[in-house]
């Protein structure tokens, strides 16, 4: 299950999936955060590459922080990696496939990596 959250409180938006166009709706919160949850692949790849992604909406922390710490001690290096844009354009690869919108920082890219339970030597 993967969620999504928006500034924007109730918020519906069309996202194409192939041929069709498949509307989700964020639920807004007392907070004034909306949000949508999904377990379908398909439609986390087509929110994750819509326009919008990134801008109206984003992916929310996959695990608290203190999960993430204890995973990062079992981390795969990658060794191979010198810059943060080589870093970028390694998890725009399969089988990763991140979109260019979610990885726009050197923080970012790191917080792309620590879900994939990646480390790269750069950006420590």
């Amino acid at each position: 299950m993967k969620r999504y959250k928006t500034k924007h409180g109730n918020l519906n938006s069309l996202i194409r999936m192939g041929d069709k166009s498949v509307r989700i709706k964020f639920v807004a919160s007392s907070t004034g955060e909306g949000y949508f949850e999904t377990d379908n692949l398909m439609l986390q790849k087509a929110i994750e590459e819509d326009a919008d992604y990134g801008v109206k909406f984003f992916a929310e922390s996959p695990q608290p922080n203190h999960v993430a710490e204890e995973r990062d001690s079992e981390a795969t290096v990658v060794d191979n990696v010198t810059t943060w844009q080589e870093a970028r354009s390694y998890l725009r690869n399969a089988p990763y496939n991140v979109a260019t919108k979610e990885m726009t920082s050197p923080k970012k890219i790191q917080e792309v990596a620590q879900r994939f339970n990646l480390k790269f030597k750069i950006l420590e």
